[in-house]
């Protein structure tokens, strides 16, 4: 919400005008292509996001077939996602939106100028209404927006089973499906901070009709949530540890047992979001190593050199407090090579000299006074 916000008042000045210049495209009568229409909300929504601090990014553009006639099906993480999409295909597109938010102001406006269509989630005539309209507004060369999940996921890059009802308006039109990534699409609204947030958009290869051709829509529906998630997979891996304190040790063990499970179940799919609690038996071997901003420093260079982005965070709603640790890198092998060069560079390192004092001055304490006072009227009989 804090963003929403801060997007409006960035954006205040133009507003007016975009409201304006896009309810008369809305309109029959607007002589207006849907191709410069198109071009005018995807320019609009790019200026947002960019004064809204956020970065979004796409992959396999490519991907996306040059003729019209086609259906995107992304995964769904909330109210951001249109304007992920809006900002990064180049090819004009509508959507299939809830009811509930085909009123908001400006987003009506959007709707009506895409030519976007509002569907009743509860009732099934709706459903089926949808569906026979959109497969004959795909065959007449549209492209549409689908959420196969029918509502947004609440676990992050986490996603929902996609409903095979969904892939009825491809079928029946014979068009491309075309799987979209959607990656951290949920930061930007779902955190409460105003810091700069990427999101990702990956477009994968298309499905064509003679690739479908004969198959089941929920064995469709499987086909394309497991290409998705093990899309998202790639670029992003998320631990969650629950300890009362976060240390070099713990992250390094966090990341072995991860790994572990990984190569455990490499065969078995896609197993979702790892939660590690109490990594280690005893919370005494792990004190010395405290991550703080200057050691967690350390594993910066390990990590340029292996391409792989990383970032951590405290979450102190819990007790024990949990570490959020974020990793996007390009497979599994990647991560566990940088963690394997990271671990040997952490038993290479030698002790600080603050750290030899410190044992010094403990040990120093342990001595018997008697023992000392005897040291020192030898020392001075000689």
């Amino acid at each position: 919400m804090k963003r929403i916000i801060y997007m409006v008042l960035m954006n205040l000045l133009h507003a007016p005008m975009w409201f304006f210049t896009i309810a008369r495209m809305a309109r029959e009568e607007d002589t207006r292509t849907a191709a410069e229409k198109y071009g005018y909300i995807s320019e609009m929504v790019k200026r947002i996001n960019r004064r809204g601090r956020v970065t979004v990014t796409a992959t396999g553009t490519e991907h996306i077939p040059s003729q019209d006639g086609f259906i995107l099906f992304p995964n769904h993480q909330g109210l951001f996602d249109m304007l992920a999409l809006f900002s990064t295909c180049p090819r004009p597109l509508s959507v299939v939106i809830k009811k509930e938010a085909s009123n908001w102001i400006l987003v009506k406006q959007v709707l009506g100028a895409t030519k976007s269509l509002a569907m009743d989630r509860d009732d099934i005539k709706d459903q089926v209404r949808i569906i026979t309209e959109v497969t004959k507004l795909v065959k007449s060369g549209r492209n549409f927006v689908i959420f196969a999940e029918g509502h947004r996921s609440r676990n992050g890059n986490e996603i929902l089973d996609f409903k095979s009802g969904t892939f009825k308006s491809a079928v029946k039109a014979g068009c491309p499906i075309v799987p979209v990534a959607l990656v951290n699409s949920f930061r930007p609204f779902d955190m409460n901070s105003l810091k700069r947030e990427e999101v990702q958009v990956h477009y994968m290869e298309p499905i064509l009709p003679d690739q479908y051709m004969g198959m089941k829509t929920s064995e469709i529906a499987h086909l394309v949530h497991d290409r998705i998630q093990e899309e998202i997979n790639k670029k992003t891996v998320a631990l969650v540890i629950s300890a009362s304190k976060m240390t070099g040790r713990v992250l390094q063990a966090a990341i072995r047992e991860y790994l572990r499970q990984q190569q455990k179940n490499k065969n078995k799919g896609y197993q979702g979001k790892q939660t590690i609690k109490q990594l280690v038996e005893s919370g005494a071997a792990l004190s010395n190593i405290e991550i703080t901003n200057k050691n967690i420093k350390s594993f910066e260079p390990v990590a340029k050199k292996y391409g792989l982005d990383y970032a951590l965070k405290k979450d102190n709603s819990t007790k024990p407090p949990k570490y959020l640790v974020f990793f996007k890198g390009k497979d599994i092998d990647v991560i566990n090579m940088a963690f394997q060069e990271y671990s040997q560079k952490l038993l290479r390192e030698k002790p600080s000299i603050r750290k030899m004092l410190s044992q010094m001055r403990e040990l120093a304490k342990t001595i018997n006074p008697k023992d000392r006072a005897r040291r020192k009227e030898q020392e001075r009989d000689i």
